[in-house]
């Protein structure tokens, strides 16, 4: 608009220079000399100046136009810049003006937490222990029904008869003074087997006879993969092969023998006190447990008849 101003005043300073008061120009001036032409433009002085005047405008009002575009798309830069600037300054003040509270916020949060944790640091604690306490219990708890039901119990061993019987010939006493006892005698066990709620693989067992008054054995067997059923309780009949050696008569577990057994005992002969010791092998375990029976006291053990 300033540029446009301007030339405007040019132009007005021009024609008021060069162009004379209308009253003091003739109207018409012929030159001597020329001839009289029926133009209409040859009739009259050429204006020189109008003809200057109107290039001048006409470059004028091409720069004008020029300016007047530059001056337009300046002025639209200009907003657009102004526009873009109080975008980012609005922008600029909203972060200003949330970040506060999103700090805030999150100072907050992080206080809360902080505050939480310290206020149940000692219920977490307690939790935890709680937790791994009942877990450990619970275990154990389960182990324990698992071993009470499952883990394989020693089968008690009872005698069902008092009195041994003889198996095959009778028994052989050897000579007089180097005397012996030989011979097989059957004695009637059970193994009871109520106490395991599983079944009861056995290996083996191994059975010896002693006499109780002077702990020397005299008699074995052994039965071999035997399967016990649960909760029951089954007789078996053991076969002991008898053999015991003395070096004279008088010798106190075969003279026991001899006064109980022999072939010169009364009608009513003594009760032979006796013990038996049984070791059993258990399938599934590494080490064997020992068990020891006696027929009753009021009863006692009575040896086979000759």
């Amino acid at each position: 608009m300033h540029n446009i101003h301007l030339v405007l005043i040019y132009i007005t300073i021009i024609e008021l220079g060069t162009n004379p008061p209308l009253s003091t120009l003739p109207l018409f001036s012929h030159e001597p000399g020329r001839a009289h032409s029926y133009l209409p433009y040859s009739n009259h002085l050429p204006d020189l100046v109008q003809s200057r005047t109107e290039l001048y405008v006409e470059e004028d009002t091409a720069t004008l136009a020029s300016a007047t575009q530059v001056d337009m798309v300046n002025s639209e830069d200009i907003n657009n810049y102004a526009y873009s600037s109080q975008l980012e300054s609005n922008e600029k003040a909203q972060i200003d003006h949330n970040l506060p509270s999103a700090i805030s916020i999150t100072e907050k949060l992080r206080y809360k937490r902080q505050k939480d944790q310290s206020k149940c640091y000692f219920h977490t604690t307690f939790s935890k222990n709680l937790c791994l306490f009942l877990s450990i219990t619970v275990l154990l708890s389960i182990a324990g029904v698992i071993i009470y039901f499952c883990w394989p119990r020693i089968p008690l061993i009872t005698f069902i008869s008092e009195k041994a019987e003889r198996m095959g010939e009778p028994a052989d006493w050897g000579p007089n003074p180097h005397p012996w006892l030989r011979a097989n005698w059957r004695i009637n066990m059970t193994l009871n087997n109520r106490m395991n709620y599983i079944d009861t693989h056995i290996d083996n067992i191994e059975f010896t006879i002693f006499d109780r008054d002077t702990h020397r054995s005299f008699g074995w067997t052994r039965i071999n993969s035997l399967q016990l059923p649960a909760k029951k309780e089954i007789p078996i009949s053991l076969i002991f092969r008898i053999d015991y050696e003395s070096n004279n008569i008088t010798d106190p577990t075969f003279k026991n023998l001899y006064n109980a057994c022999g072939p010169q005992m009364p009608t009513e002969p003594p009760a032979l006190n006796v013990t038996v010791e049984a070791i059993i092998r258990i399938a599934g375990l590494a080490w064997s447990s020992s068990t020891v029976v006696g027929p009753s006291e009021q009863k006692g053990f009575y040896c086979p008849s000759s």
